[in-house]
């Protein structure tokens, strides 16, 4: 399939006894739309954002928190303590204490584990496996000496902010933009061009150009070092900030020749419409089970952030109050516990408790999408995550598959 789309109202085309959803997506679905949401990595915000401590034993806990990796979430809930091989008695090693996301048949889960080095005169820690069923990402390295019995606190390295090996959780929206193949091809056409005059040129002709060439070069070479003024092309100073002081004469250059207008990176962003881009949070509830009465729209009360770059964000009236007036993109999903096969259920993203987007479709336990709206808010609005059952219901507040994402883009 080479589009996929979702969420749309799922339509049973099936029978009573084997029920056949003609909209319903897949894990793995549902995990590309997590990747266009969120980068990989651990989240800072979560617990103790899964730091690695020694225990001077040949143990490492692995504190509480939570990660994202190729669009599946992970949340640890208490210490982990994982144990380390024995060492060596001749040689030094490094292992890497990884999380693991494997979707094969037998495993389906991320596992936090110890990936044991190769002793060595210069050990290594292992490299990272990132396939595409199975990609890991670095909490920390372990220095296990020669003949160890105990691991302590110096010989762990966090490598949770290195970002080719881990990194934060941060908004996928918005990206950069990698220049790196345009540039290699217009690279590789001026080389093209060059190779082609070179061949074209006869031994004289060519000899002749090189005098030339060499001439302007020691011409260059005598006035490199000299400092030219404005009015014969030069910048009448010897440092990038006297060029730009006698340039532009301490003022901003302005929007409409290529600049920002500002002499402030947020005075720039603010300038150019990006003055709140980026900022995001992603919150859900604290308790365990909420009761849904039968038809009615429940607000889910929520309280915990899983990513929160700006404190800017706050909770109120068991919403997230937006900080600044903008444009954002709001997506959200709760779970609810299967009702009977004859209950619907429903997800509703409400601003101001007007409603910007839903779901309510018949469906077993689990999580249930109001689907993803970009929208205009003010500071102050509030956006509330929201239940239905067509019966009386159960939701989950605090289940990993209930949250409430909020981004700015503008």
């Amino acid at each position: 399939m080479a589009e996929i789309y979702y969420p749309f109202e799922s339509i049973d085309t099936g029978t009573v006894d084997e029920p056949v959803y003609d909209r319903a997506i897949t894990a793995e679905m549902e995990r590309s739309f997590n990747k266009l949401r969120y980068t990989n990595g651990v989240f800072s915000s979560v617990g103790s954002g899964l730091a690695v401590s020694a225990n001077n034993n040949m143990t490492v806990t692995v504190g509480t928190g939570g990660a994202h990796i190729e669009g599946a979430l992970y949340i640890n809930t208490a210490p982990l303590n994982l144990t380390v091989e024995a060492a060596s008695a001749s040689l030094n090693r490094i292992d890497r204490v990884v999380l693991q996301f494997n979707t094969s048949v037998s495993v389906r889960s991320i596992r936090a584990l110890i990936r044991t080095g190769t002793a060595a005169t210069n050990p290594v820690a292992p490299e990272l496996r990132q396939e595409s069923n199975l990609f890991e990402i670095a909490l920390a390295d372990v220095y296990v000496k020669k003949g160890a019995t105990g691991i302590a606190q110096s010989a762990i390295t966090d490598q949770r902010l290195n970002s080719a090996l881990c990194g934060f959780v941060v908004a996928a929206i918005p990206s950069s933009v990698d220049t790196t193949g345009l540039f290699d091809q217009y690279q590789t056409a001026l080389n093209e061009w060059l190779d082609t005059v070179a061949a074209a040129l006869d031994d004289t002709l060519a000899g002749n150009l090189q005098n030339q060439i060499t001439a302007l070069g020691t011409r260059l070479t005598a006035e490199e070092n000299k400092v030219q003024p404005i009015n014969k092309g030069g910048t009448g100073a010897t440092t990038a900030e006297d060029a730009l002081t006698a340039l532009l004469e301490n003022k901003a250059l302005p929007i409409s020749k290529g600049g920002t207008g500002a002499t402030t990176v947020a005075e720039a962003k603010n300038n150019l419409g990006l003055k709140y881009t980026g900022n995001a949070v992603s919150a859900r509830g604290n308790v365990e089970k909420l009761s849904l009465a039968a038809a009615a729209i429940t607000k889910i009360p929520l309280n915990t952030w899983d990513v929160r770059n700006n404190t800017a964000f706050t909770f109120s009236g068991n919403g997230v109050k937006c900080p600044y007036t903008g444009t954002v993109i709001v997506s959200g999903s709760v779970y609810i516990v299967s009702g009977g096969s004859s209950q619907t259920k429903g997800c509703y993203l409400q601003k101001n408790s007007a409603e910007i987007a839903s779901q309510y479709i018949d469906s077993g336990s689990g999580a249930i999408s109001a689907g993803t709206a970009i929208i205009s808010v003010n500071a102050g609005d509030i956006i509330t995550l929201n239940a239905r059952t067509s019966s009386v219901g159960t939701a989950a507040p605090n289940n990993i598959a209930t949250h409430l994402d909020i981004a700015y883009i503008q």
